[in-house]
């Protein structure tokens, strides 16, 4: 009736009103949370260009963790896979599972055939799988063994009670990856929203940007390394040049010693 037609009207006036301050809302909490996301991205590119040193990649890897962690993600780990060229691979591992910082570099053939359920996540294209619990338990062991091998802090042996979606997003050079544990019925999409997707996507350009300033400092790195090199190699050859009597020889192997250690070798004599 009338009435009743009178009172829904009112009703949808208020909720009219109601649903403009729903709007009003929700562009700011949209305009604050690009604002937070445009605040981590530029962590991330400021500490890029702050890099004097190759080096220092890691620190960026560091930030950008954090800034992923930072934006709700809820991210168990965070991996680079890293293609240096066409026959080799590195995995940069961020701290989790009680690793630090670590950076794994392998043939590429030869860590595929260790870990093939990982080669769907280092294709030129983004993609997801989920890498159960056996799966990880084997590649914890292998890095137990390959870590403890060369050194630094040891790495505890993990009891992984969970499967790891992982979301493999391409970069210029490799991929990112995105791990987080699933409940086994869990959809693996479930925990990487759209919108989370897009976001990351933001984060490997920055990525590519801040991998592209570590490849300039490399290459001049090496090229300083190189002249160095030669420059010790001429001393040494000046010093061969330049003996006049057989007995010098002895002069030259420390020399030659001196040379080596000062670039870096450790070296107990030269005979």
């Amino acid at each position: 009736n009338e009435e009743e037609l009178a009172v829904a009207g009112r009703f949808a006036d208020v909720f009219g009103g109601a649903y403009t301050r729903f709007k009003e809302l929700k562009e700011k909490e949209d305009q604050n949370r690009e604002l937070t996301i445009q605040n981590a991205l530029e962590k991330v590119r400021s500490r890029a260009l702050e890099m004097q040193e190759s080096r220092e990649l890691s620190e960026v890897v560091k930030v950008l963790r954090e800034e992923v962690d930072g934006l709700g993600t809820r991210i168990t780990q965070l991996y680079l896979a890293l293609r240096p060229d066409n026959d080799h691979i590195e995995i940069w591992f961020t701290p989790a599972w009680g690793l630090d910082f670590r950076v794994l570099r392998d043939e590429r053939k030869a860590f595929l055939e260790r870990f093939p359920w990982f080669e769907p996540l280092i294709q030129d294209t983004d993609h997801a799988c989920e890498i159960t619990k056996s799966q990880f338990a084997t590649g914890n062991e292998y890095l137990r063994r390959h870590f403890n091998k060369v050194g630094g802090e040891p790495i505890a042996k993990i009891n992984f009670s969970d499967s790891y979606a992982t979301h493999s997003f391409h970069i210029a050079h490799g991929n990112l990856w995105l791990s987080r544990s699933i409940r086994k019925d869990e959809p693996l999409e479930a925990w990487l929203s759209e919108e989370d997707k897009r976001v990351i996507r933001r984060f490997t350009d920055v990525f590519d940007f801040a991998y592209g300033r570590f490849r300039e400092l490399k290459e001049k790195e090496d090229q300083n390394r190189e002249l160095t090199i030669q420059n010790a190699l001429e001393r040494v050859r000046s010093k061969a040049q330049g003996m006049q009597e057989s007995s010098e020889i002895k002069g030259v192997a420390l020399a030659l010693r001196d040379e080596f250690v000062d670039l870096g070798h450790g070296v107990d004599s030269a005979m």
